[in-house]
């Protein structure tokens, strides 16, 4: 709560509840980690909620239950934070069998999709990421997806709420 300027770099996650970065937050890195916390059904591994949040060269991987590797929500029930860059990760072996919730990313929720999020989705490499029909799923406004791959993966770059985002 109300940390700025703070960067988790370096390190093997390995725990059983959720990663949150709080509203409270600014400017927090979270670089270079190898991720794979517990595989519970419905437990989000990093959720990411304070504006200015980067995350980046960070692999996230062997996931198989229903819940997404990286989530990017914010203040309240409709808000969104602003100016999160996901920006060079390795995502992969996500083998969850449903067809929703097993996102590698979620950019959002329904009800959050009119907020401008301004987020930066670039240069990430999604490999056997199997979960959901959506590898990048985008529910805010006002984002840039780009130089992205996606390989040997079921999942695509989909736009299913929101405004002005640019891919």
């Amino acid at each position: 709560e109300g940390a700025s300027y703070v960067v988790i770099d370096g390190f093997k996650l390995r725990q059983q509840t959720t990663f949150e970065v709080p509203t409270t937050c600014q400017h927090i890195r979270i670089s270079r980690n190898d991720i794979q916390l517990g595989d519970i059904e419905g437990s989000h591994w990093v959720v990411v909620r304070a504006d200015t949040t980067v995350v980046e060269r960070n692999h996230f991987h062997g996931k198989s239950k229903l819940s997404v590797f990286l989530g990017v929500e914010g203040p309240g029930s409709d808000g969104m934070a602003r100016g999160v860059q996901i920006v060079r990760n390795y995502f992969s072996d996500h083998t969850y069998a449903g067809d929703n919730g097993g996102e590698p990313i979620r950019l959002g929720l329904s009800g959050r999709s009119l907020s401008d999020a301004g987020a930066f989705v670039e240069e990430n490499l999604f490999e056997r990421c199997n979960g959901d029909p959506e590898a990048i799923s985008v529910k805010s406004t006002g984002n840039t997806i780009r130089h992205n791959t996606i390989r040997d993966s079921l999942g695509g770059i989909v736009l299913r709420h929101g405004n002005r985002s640019r891919v």
